[in-house]
């Protein structure tokens, strides 16, 4: 990856009114700007292997590889021809920008992770299109004749367009750092370097382009763009503190506050300011903001409710697709900026749970909606035998999660391992792969994790090094973890070093070095109660959520049975008598309802009765069963029909709940 080594010195917006800031001899702007716990690797740097290699092919054979085949606005989206069915007053902007650039941004990070030409030149020609140089109009929309972003020469890109050149900028910062050519970071500096210091504020969906702005900068891009964006928000800071935790969110429309997808495009833009300025109010808006949604919204497959708006905690509360992926996209930012291994484990309980949820077992179809309790097809307006949002379909109206959840599975590989500030490398998120990057002084190094997580405890790292090589390598420690152990050459390590949450091991790495990991995946039980009021009761083993499956007759449509069961632990010793059961991994992986761990629970079969109105919606209090049970459950991601949030009886509830 390239680093710019222009140096600057913050002297406020310049006299033109471009965000730009006047550039003078000072204080190295990489070193202060960019500061971070981590920096992910390039596109392509991490290859998946085993199931979640598996998995990420069936994206490209499915909805990542095959969109343009699914509908005219993956078609045509960013190729500036208008769709004719689309209702837009301009050739094919507004919402198809939006949702094209999604599956852009996910086909072109898949395409390099997995080193496929062809997919990649299924979307290439739309960046193609925006990197030429030479034209009038610098921005994103080519197909303008003029562009002005004060709107005095020519048309502005205005609102929603805005914000969908964020999204598609995100596609052309991975597809400069996964080839190293620079006319990338030219076209995001013609197009915002006129841009005026209001532009991106107040705080709305296109404030995400600072997202653009500061990975531009980080690799390389003028410095004195990002520059100018910073001293913008500084000085907005002290004219109404609008970043702060108690005016934050404030400043915002009530929709877009209340927006789960907007929450978690914006949440996490406050740290993207924070190395630049130094100033811990941008901390505290994204952190208190998030802390809020864990409280109130999170669901337990790792995701907020929206529906389209936050929704509170419930068992029929539902999850809007794009939430999954922008949750997770959100996150890993946090990972990145602040280092916390906490948000590593609430991108692994996403990824392993509310990701697969979201897809059919080949990848070709999708739900708009996922709730922790779906036994039955959910009724739609038009009755039985009518599909719903919440039913598995080639693409969703509106096309917004078609196009989002792309990019799930290729941010993840990516992000799974990072470089440090002392030039070693750290497994920052967990499952088979291979890694590829420098360390130390340049020294070529390739990681392979042997493993079945979260299927299975064990993970081994093989090392090897071009040459004998000295650096730290990090391993973050799951917070569900209790008792991880660690072996570098079979030798256990006693005392190893850790540092927030990771294990530090340093020292001089030779070809065919190990680092065997386990860790313990004991059943937990979470015990809680809807927003509602109603007490439940959630059963998991590392990161996975487990959920009693429901046979199905299709992805769509469910036996109905086999699901009318309370848990009936002990309640100061839930997890006693909980057995987990382990199996090989299959020949190839797609999610099966046939798992490779199993849980047993005990349980009461119950008369299920719900004061919600539909099938799964938890009864008001603790409930009476009949005769005891031991019931199977599978990762939740595995069943297609589940319930995960379950009723309690009262030995289980326990008293003074």
């Amino acid at each position: 990856m390239r680093r710019f080594a222009v140096v600057v010195l913050l002297v406020g917006i310049a006299v033109t009114g471009g965000i730009r800031a006047e550039e003078e001899v000072g204080v190295a702007a990489d070193a202060k700007l960019f500061a971070g716990a981590f920096q992910p690797l390039p596109p392509g740097a991490v290859e998946p292997q085993g199931w979640l290699r598996d998995w990420a092919v069936s994206m490209r054979e499915g909805m990542t590889g095959h969109l343009d085949e699914y509908d005219p606005v993956f078609q045509f989206g960013w190729l500036g021809q208008r769709l004719g069915t689309t209702g837009e007053s301009a050739p094919g902007e507004g919402w198809p920008l939006e949702q094209s650039a999604y599956w852009i941004d996910g086909a072109v990070r898949l395409g390099h992770v997995l080193h496929d030409d062809a997919l990649l030149a299924r979307v290439l020609p739309r960046l193609e299109k925006i990197a030429e140089a030479g034209r009038d109009n610098d921005s994103y929309l080519w197909w303008r004749e003029k562009f002005s972003w004060d709107g005095r020469n020519g048309p502005p890109v205005e609102g929603f367009n805005l914000w969908s050149c964020a999204v598609l900028g995100r596609a052309l910062i991975a597809q400069y750092e996964a080839t190293g050519d620079r006319k990338w970071l030219a076209c995001i500096e013609r197009f915002f370097d006129t841009m005026p210091a209001d532009a991106l504020f107040p705080i709305s969906r296109s404030t995400v382009n600072l997202e653009t702005l500061h990975e531009a900068g980080r690799l390389g891009a003028d410095a004195g763009i990002w520059n100018g964006v910073l001293d913008a928000a500084r000085r907005l800071r002290r004219e109404d503190d609008a970043w702060s935790r108690e005016k934050y969110w404030s400043a915002m429309k009530p929709k877009d506050a209340e927006h789960g997808v907007t929450f978690n495009e914006l949440a996490k833009l406050p740290l993207l300011l924070l190395a630049g300025t130094g100033d811990e109010s941008f901390r505290r808006a994204t952190l208190d903001r998030y802390h809020t949604l864990y409280e109130k919204h999170q669901l337990p497959y790792g995701v907020n409710s929206a529906s389209e708006r936050l929704a509170g905690i419930g068992a029929l509360q539902a999850t809007e697709s794009c939430n999954v992926s922008d949750l997770i996209w959100s996150h890993l930012w946090m990972l990145r900026l602040l280092g916390d291994p906490l948000d590593g484990d609430r991108i692994e309980t996403a990824f392993f749970n509310a990701a697969p949820a979201c897809v059919s077992r080949d990848c070709r179809r999708h739900v708009y909606y996922q709730s922790p309790n779906r036994p039955v097809p959910k009724p739609g307006p038009k009755g039985p035998g009518h599909p719903t949002n919440a039913d598995f379909a080639k693409t969703q109206k509106p096309l917004c999660c078609t196009g989002n959840i792309p990019r799930i599975v290729p941010n993840y590989i990516i992000h799974m391992w990072m470089t440090t500030p002392d030039h070693g490398l750290a497994a920052t998120l967990y499952g088979p792969c291979t890694a590829r990057a420098k360390v130390a002084d340049g020294v070529e190094v390739t990681l392979a994790a042997t493993t079945d997580y979260p299927f299975g405890e064990e993970i081994v790292v093989t090392v090897t090094p071009a040459k004998p090589v000295r650096c730290p390598l990090y391993f973050r420690i799951p917070g569900w973890c209790e008792n991880p152990s660690f072996e570098v050459n079979g030798a256990a390590l006693e005392a190893a070093e850790r540092t927030n949450g990771f294990l530090r091991i340093e020292r001089t790495w030779s070809a065919g070095d190990t680092v065997a990991i386990r860790f313990p995946m004991p059943p937990r039980v979470v015990k809680g109660r809807e927003s509602g009021g109603a007490p439940y009761a959630c059963v998991h083993a590392g990161p996975l959520l487990f959920a009693r499956a429901v046979p199905e007759k299709s992805e769509n449509e469910s036996s109905g049975e086999g699901w009318h069961y309370a848990l009936d632990f002990e309640s100061d010793r839930a997890t006693a008598g909980m057995t987990i059961k382990r199996t090989p991994m299959p020949a190839r992986w797609d999610w099966p309802h046939a798992a490779p761990v199993l849980l047993t629970v005990p349980a009461q079969g119950i008369d299920w009765k719900s004061d919600k109105g539909a099938e799964g919606g938890l009864p008001a209090g603790p409930v009476e069963g009949r005769g005891d049970k031991m019931i199977d459950l599978i990762p939740y991601g595995c069943a297609k029909f589940r319930i995960s949030m379950f009723p309690v009886t009262a030995k289980a509830w326990g008293s003074g709940k």
